[in-house]
């Protein structure tokens, strides 16, 4: 995320400057990189061209080579040397005319029997009959063959003459291999230079002929002959798998007090004889056309890159400059200030943009003043409102606590109607219907046994009084138990639970949780009320068959929770304006508690029963302790 808000936060300026940039460095990158590959193909073809040289001239060798080898074959007559015998005598004017005829024949002509044992040689060999011919090893393989043989670099073991050999099998009539006729070339005499001599390699350029060991037979640089090549293991690679190459290689042999230098090296084998040419030049010297061109486009570039980026700076000055002039502006009216003038910037759309701006300036701060006077006006009239508001809630309040106090004092007075009544339905009613009671049961008594309907009907007429007597009692317990007044909630609501379980027909359960205690008596007096009204309910209602009562006191509230596992309903469409009556026995239930400082939670849904759950906040210096 922060590399990409990055751009974001550079200035306008800045990122033209680099969509510029960029786009140079895409135009540069994609001229640099066809540039690169012509100047690659432009390399390519130089070596190439070396390539193509180095393989004339060792063609070019090769055909000398041939020639000088056809003119041994042709002399290579069974008929002149019976070797078998060692005479060579008929033989010998034909040897002398192959010395007169070709370079290759410049130093002598000679006949070896099968051995490599010289049979005879002239004029400058020197080598004694029968003594084994110099590099005859190198010749051996092709003439068993029955091949020509070219033999590498020798030296004459008397003289110390540089030599190459060159020679042809002779078979007799029986077509077996009896010996070869052969030359020796002096290359001290530059007899191999020919191929060579119109190779031109510049300055520091230089072509050769080596041997299968390394070893230089001819160069155009003297203090190159007859020495081992650096790369002599690599040439005798070449030559065997007679493969041509082009590439570059280090100038191994220069002076060790002077820096490595890179050479481009072309060398091509000789098909007819184990050697190959090679064509070496300094690297900088062969490629300094090319590099030449590299160096005139980078200094042709690099200029044009710095006035084209110097072009896009002007260009987005100018652009940028008005840009931020309405920037600026732009942010001091943001801030409130209209009072100054946006200057002009000539007749271009920058111009037409600093004008329209201006206008808008104009505008925006008539609208201001206007927007300004309704502000006030507007003001004035939420004042006003405010004021009538205030008055209306405070008069909304006090009728609200108005009304709180009736209620509390229509609770008070109905829970005073409720004890008035049970004390007289227990002062009167209940002690008429004893005395009732008793004189059926005295009547009863003093009967005789004779008269058996008459004790039946006082039976019957005493058994009905004991049944209103209970029945008395049980409203004067459900108007206003004597025992919430005496011994409390919890007592009052275990006998409560008690008496209506089987009256009502459910599984009533009381659990009391934390140490208990008396509250307040209108704490009490509610808490009983809202179990009442929910059992009441649940009986009328929910088709429930159990009810639990939890009732659990802690250090700052008493919380009582009625669940049953009845229907359910909507609770919020029942307390809805149009819901059920029974919403009302619940909105009374809500009052009681709300005037308590308490809360009341219904929370139910259809066919997953109902749980009531009142609390009430308990003020300390109303509550002891319960024994």
């Amino acid at each position: 995320m922060h590399n990409l808000a990055l751009p974001l936060r550079m200035g306008l300026q800045t990122r033209i400057l680099l969509l510029v940039i960029g786009g140079l460095t895409i135009i540069f990158a994609v001229f640099s990189y066809l540039g690169l590959q012509t100047l690659n193909e432009s390399t390519q073809r130089s070596l190439g061209e070396r390539l193509v040289v180095a393989k004339l001239i060792a063609a070019h060798t090769d055909r000398h080579l041939q020639e000088a080898l056809a003119l041994l074959g042709n002399a290579a007559d069974p008929a002149l040397f019976d070797l078998s015998r060692r005479d060579v005598d008929s033989g010998r004017a034909e040897l002398g005319k192959l010395f007169l005829r070709s370079a290759f024949f410049s130093y002598a002509v000679f006949v070896v029997d099968v051995r490599g044992q010289v049979v005879w040689s002239e004029p400058y060999l020197r080598l004694p009959p029968g003594t084994v011919l110099p590099g005859y090893s190198s010749l051996r393989e092709g003439l068993l063959a029955g091949q020509p043989g070219v033999s590498d670099l020798l030296m004459h073991p008397q003289t110390g003459v540089p030599l190459v050999m060159l020679a042809v099998p002779v078979v007799d009539r029986n077509g077996e291999i009896v010996g070869a006729v052969g030359s020796a070339t002096d290359l001290s005499q530059g007899n191999l230079s020919l191929p060579l001599e119109p190779v031109t390699l510049g300055r520091t350029g230089y072509a050769e002929i080596v041997d299968q060991r390394g070893r230089v037979l001819y160069s155009t640089r003297a203090d190159r002959l007859f020495q081992k090549d650096d790369h002599a293991d690599r040439f005798y690679a070449l030559i065997h798998d007679q493969q041509p190459v082009v590439g570059g290689c280090h100038r191994c042999h220069q002076a060790a007090s002077g820096p490595r230098q890179n050479d481009v090296l072309a060398f091509a084998p000789l098909r007819g004889a184990p050697w190959g040419v090679a064509l070496r030049q300094l690297e900088g010297e062969v490629l300094a056309p090319t590099q030449e061109m590299a160096k005139r486009i980078v200094l042709v570039t690099l200029p044009l890159f710095a006035a084209v980026l110097t072009a896009a700076w002007i260009t987005t000055s100018r652009v940028v400059g008005p840009i931020r002039a309405l920037t600026a502006a732009s942010q001091r009216i943001a801030d409130g200030d209209l009072d100054f003038v946006v200057k002009p910037f000539g007749k271009d759309e920058l111009g037409a943009l600093a004008a329209a701006f201006d206008a808008m300036r104009e505008r925006l701060k008539a609208s201001y003043a206007e927007i300004a006077a309704w502000n006030r006006d507007l003001e004035q009239r939420v004042e006003q409102r405010t004021r009538d508001n205030t008055l209306l809630y405070e008069e909304v309040q006090r009728k609200e606590q108005l009304r709180g106090q009736l209620l509390e004092k229509v609770i008070v007075a109905q829970e005073e109607e409720r004890r008035r009544i049970a004390r007289e339905l227990h002062d009167e009613t209940g002690q008429s219907l004893t005395a009732l009671a008793i004189s059926l049961a005295s009547a009863h008594d003093s009967l005789p046994l004779e008269a058996n309907g008459a004790k039946e009907a006082l039976g019957r007429a005493k058994s009905l009084a004991d049944k209103l007597l209970a029945e008395i009692r049980r409203l004067i317990s459900d108007l206003r138990p004597t025992v919430l007044d005496d011994l409390g909630l919890v007592p009052a609501l275990r006998r409560y639970a008690t008496t209506n379980a089987e009256l009502l027909h459910l599984d009533i359960q009381l659990h009391v949780e934390g140490r208990r205690r008396r509250l307040s008596p209108p704490a009490e007096t509610a808490l009983f009320r809202i179990v009442q009204e929910a059992i009441t309910n649940v009986a009328k209602h929910a088709q429930a068959t159990s009810v639990t009562i939890r009732l659990a006191f802690d250090d700052g509230r008493a919380t009582v929770v009625v669940q049953d596992d009845g229907r359910g309903f909507d609770v919020a469409q029942t307390l809805s304006a149009g819901g059920p009556r029974r919403a009302v026995g619940l909105l009374g239930m809500r009052e009681r508690a709300t005037l308590l400082g308490g809360t009341l939670e219904i929370k139910s849904q259809p066919g997953a029963g109902t749980t009531l759950v009142a609390a009430l906040p308990l003020e300390r210096e109303e509550v002891r302790a319960h024994a």
